[in-house]
């Protein structure tokens, strides 16, 4: 027996497989975002923004003479907005080198063929784990990605839940709801990947008993690569593909984000007159609080929550740049403990942060995803029902997560929305475990065709 052979003897045994590929993803998400990546994202907002970038730049500003609404438009919105997600690139970075390592080495070939045997259970079958294992980076690459599913059933199912994987742009999200809200927990982070993966497995199981979605898995054949080292150049040029590609989103993307947030955050009708206001009186503070009913049941019916939330909708990084902008973070030494404080002003308890961060892991995905899910679904219909069928999800999820968890550990009273939250549940536990319509009475091949 080779080497490759006594490893795989291990890490894809029946029993120890998966926990095995647990350990590893919550040993790569514990040293990015809860020790190592801490300490560099500590750095980069403390002393790199909120140091030295912010206090020059108002410093220069305030010199020169320039009035205080573009200093605060450039201090307060586009660098404050715009360092909140960038603090976090080092995290992203350290994560991205762990996967690039695995994925080079050939254990992620071994974690495919193990997510065979889960998936072909669900409906699925492993060629879908290679698009979920992108998604990781990014969800357009990911879509994308589905092409080599021959099955147009299975292709389209994962498209619909690729996005559910938390990818590099979610990440900041991760951090700040994990770091700066749960007090650094760092089981936050590897929950949320597995997280993805179950309500992977739960929409794939309630999906393939319907019709439209309904059949056997494609066959999945791929050859397992001997185990070597990775190769130091490959791997870093993969790393740094990815973090330039959020940093060049930082640049356009979030920063016209930025400005907009800056925009509705700052203006708006005060004394019956248009102009600068406080920002609880701001245009945002209007459009977000007129839907916050909306989003009251899962916990965060703050207009600043649901703002940021929205934003979210054009691009992920932009949900901590706008709750950055929002914050009032620009030119605050202390980058770091006052996001804590500033963001924590956002959510009543810290179920309804868990709550915010589930929606925002699994609702629909950033215009970029979104388009490409358009274009390679190529059915108006079922980019429709993808669109719908994620944000249900994830506002079920959430509505269970804070309704039924905070009546657990007593920090929300039992009422109507509890009710309500129960009744979803039920619901999902009724089509998760219902019996296959279409296998009913489908004993031999030949009469199975009509219910396929």
């Amino acid at each position: 027996m080779t080497i490759s052979d006594r490893i795989d003897r291990i890490v894809t045994n029946r029993l120890l497989a998966l926990p095995i590929f647990a350990a590893v993803m919550f040993l790569v998400y514990y040293i990015a975002v809860t020790s190592i990546g801490t300490t560099v994202t500590n750095w980069t907002n403390d002393t790199l923004f909120g140091a030295w970038i912010q206090p020059s730049i108002s410093k220069a500003l305030t010199s020169v003479g320039i009035a205080d609404w573009i200093k605060s438009l450039v201090v307060g919105g586009i660098i404050g907005g715009i360092a909140a997600p960038i603090g976090f690139a080092p995290q992203m970075a350290i994560v991205f080198l762990f996967l690039s390592l695995l994925e080079d080495c050939g254990y992620m070939a071994r974690v495919a063929f193990i997510m065979d045997r889960i998936f072909r259970r669900f409906g699925l079958s492993g060629k879908s784990f290679i698009p979920f294992l992108i998604s990781s980076g990014c969800g357009v690459p990911g879509i994308m990605a589905t092409r080599t599913i021959e099955n147009e059933k299975d292709r389209r199912m994962t498209m619909i839940t690729t996005t559910f994987i938390p990818c590099g742009a979610k990440l900041p999200v991760i951090a700040v709801i994990s770091g700066f809200l749960m007090g650094g927990a760092w089981w936050a982070a590897p929950i949320t990947y597995f997280a993805g993966i179950i309500i992977v497995i739960v929409s794939c199981i309630i999906m393939k008993k319907m019709k439209i979605f309904s059949g056997e898995p494609a066959p999945f054949v791929m050859e397992l690569p001997q185990y070597h080292i990775p190769a130091l150049k490959g791997v870093l040029i993969h790393v740094w593909e990815r973090v330039w590609a959020f940093l060049k989103k930082a640049g356009t993307i979030l920063f016209l984000c930025c400005v907009v947030m800056w925009f509705l955050g700052s203006f708006g009708v005060q004394n019956g007159a248009f102009g600068l206001v406080d920002t609880k009186n701001s245009l945002l503070a209007f459009i977000g609080g007129a839907i916050a009913w909306i989003f009251a049941p899962l916990g965060f019916g703050t207009w600043q929550a649901v703002s940021s939330t929205l934003s979210g909708f054009v691009a992920k990084e932009s949900i901590v740049s706008t709750m950055g902008v929002l914050s009032g973070l620009g030119g605050i030494d202390n980058y770091t403990n006052s996001m804590r404080g500033a963001f924590s002003a956002f959510f009543p308890t810290s179920i309804a942060a868990v709550s915010f961060l589930f929606f925002n892991l699994f609702d629909s995905p950033c215009l970029a995803a979104i388009s490409t899910t358009a274009k390679e679904m190529n059915s108006r219909k079922f980019f429709w029902f993808a669109i719908a069928f994620q944000n249900i999800m994830a506002y079920s999820i959430s509505l269970i997560v804070y309704q039924i968890g905070g009546v657990t550990m007593g920090a929300v009273r039992f009422g109507p929305a509890t009710v309500a939250a129960i009744a979803v549940l039920g619901i999902l536990l009724f089509l998760l475990f219902r019996p296959d319509p279409n296998k009913q009475g489908c004993r031999m091949p030949d009469t199975c065709k009509d219910a396929i």
